[in-house]
């Protein structure tokens, strides 16, 4: 993230794409993060990119995450959905479209 940095500044946004265990690392990760902002009332790193707080979605693909959410309550989880802002157009990244994502 450090390397990450230096190119797109310390308020970049990120895309995440995860694969089958990466996905689980990268979000028992953020997770750490959050509960460790939470129990210190200070982030642990000191840029927003550092702490993950400028991700801008995470997509995943062969992860078995969703199965995990039918132990929760519906109303106690959130999906992401695609969201198609006026003006916004799709962007094409290497001949696939991504969509921004607002979770909630």
């Amino acid at each position: 993230m450090r390397e990450m940095e230096d190119q797109i500044g310390p308020n970049g946004e990120v895309l995440i794409l995860a694969h089958s265990l990466g996905a689980h690392i990268i979000s028992n990760y953020i997770y750490d993060l959050q509960k460790f902002a939470q129990r210190h009332a200070s982030p642990r790193f000191g840029s927003r990119l550092q702490n993950m707080r400028t991700v801008a979605g995470l997509m995943t693909f062969g992860c078995n995450i969703p199965v995990f959410l039918f132990s929760y309550p519906s109303d106690a989880t959130q999906f992401a959905r695609r969201a198609d802002p006026p003006g916004q157009p799709y962007q094409r990244c290497m001949g696939s479209i991504i969509a921004p994502l607002i979770l909630g």
